[in-house]
Formats: C-alpha cells, structure tokens, sequence
C-alpha cells in the first residue's frame, strides 16, 4: 500500500504599520543633528587651524636658515640685479629654491609668488594679490632681512605672534611688527599683546606680521 502525504500550507497576511515623524518631531531630529554636525565641524576646523600654524613654524625656521646660507658670502639681501623690494626679492628667492617649492603659486608667471599654509586667499576670501609670504631687504641696515606675512586671520595672528617670537625660533629675531603698530623688540610678544594689535575687522581679519632678523649667524650670539 502506498501512502500520499500531501502537505498544506497556509498564507498569512500580516498587516504591516508604518509609524512616520509629525513635523514637530521631525524639526527636532534636524535640529539635534545641525547641532551635531556644527560641533563636529567647529573641531575640524580648529584641528586644521592648528596644523596649519605648526606648518608655518616650521616654513619659517626653515626661510631663515636658507636665506642667512644663501647670503652668507653677500652684502646684503637683493635680488640679482640688486632690487630690495618684496615683489622682486621673492621671486628671486623662489627661483633660487631658498623658499620653499610648495609656497610658490603659479610656477609659469614672470614674477613668482609665495603663499603660506592658508593658501593664496585672505580670511574674507580675497586674494593676496601680493602673495601671503614677502622677503625684503630694505630694511634700516644691510645687517638685517624682513619676512611679512600677509592675510593671517585674528586667532592665528594672535598664535603666531607668541609661536614665531619663542625660544624655538632661530636666533637673532631682532623685532616683531603688528600691522604697522611699534616694533616689538621684547620678545616673545606676549597673547595679551598681540591681541590689541590683531584686527578683527567685520569685512576680513587681513593681518600683516612683519619679523626681522640679522642675516649674519655670528651676529645672533
């Protein structure tokens, strides 16, 4: 005899419920979000602030090492045909690679310009048509060399004061000047000072920070 099991299966329809957000729910999600991405966003920028002023620390040992080794059998610091300007001297020290290769802007251009971590635009987004970095040798003696830094924003002004003016910096740092303010020759220049010198001007935040050094390394002891 020969058995059959046949095998019945049964469907079943299961309701199925969905629970949405009303709008007064739905604004608080958006709300706790915005919230949480801000401060997420607050901290990488402040991470980034931070690299980018370290990054600037380290350009400038490395600027005036290389400038005091290149000149070191000179008179004084000039371009090759013996200018003293900003425009000129820079260039000609990006073209001598004694600034550094990645702070150069448009390699094809006849007059080279050197731009600092921040890039080549200021605080309020407008570009440093002079470049970020400058090199002058016409300052009060030929014993002496300038470095400006142009576009810095309020809060790295400020940083950079104390970090540029420190004892990690090379030696012979003989004055530190603040958007044109009096020359700082007590150094470091303290946060307190440098924050009733560093503008923070509701259109932009372009800060200039002059630092001059003697050239000569016998000269710094």
């Amino acid at each position: 005899m020969r058995w059959i099991l046949t095998l019945r299966s049964e469907t079943r329809f299961l309701k199925t419920v969905c629970v949405g957000f009303s709008l007064p729910e739905l604004a608080i999600v958006l709300a706790i979000m915005g919230l949480v991405l801000g401060s997420l966003w607050g901290v990488v920028s402040m991470v980034r602030e931070n690299v980018r002023r370290q990054e600037m620390v380290e350009q400038m040992v490395v600027m005036v090492n290389n400038i005091r080794d290149f000149y070191s059998n000179r008179i004084r610091v000039t371009d090759a045909g013996g200018g003293t300007g900003f425009a000129a001297i820079t260039s000609y020290l990006l073209q001598q690679s004694v600034l550094l290769p990645e702070q150069i802007r448009n390699r094809s251009a006849a007059i080279l310009l050197a731009d600092h971590p921040w890039g080549s635009s200021a605080p309020d987004n407008s570009v440093l048509s002079n470049g970020g970095i400058g090199v002058d040798g016409s300052t009060d003696s030929s014993q002496f060399f300038r470095i400006r830094l142009r576009g810095i924003k309020y809060s790295s002004c400020i940083s950079l004061a104390d970090k540029l003016s420190g004892a990690d910096m090379p030696l012979g740092l003989v004055s530190v000047t603040i958007n044109a303010s009096a020359a700082h020759t007590i150094l470091p220049v303290s946060p307190d000072v440098a924050t009733t010198e560093c503008r923070k001007a509701p259109g932009g935040e372009e800060n200039t920070m002059d630092f001059v050094y003697r050239l000569r390394k016998q000269d710094t002891k």
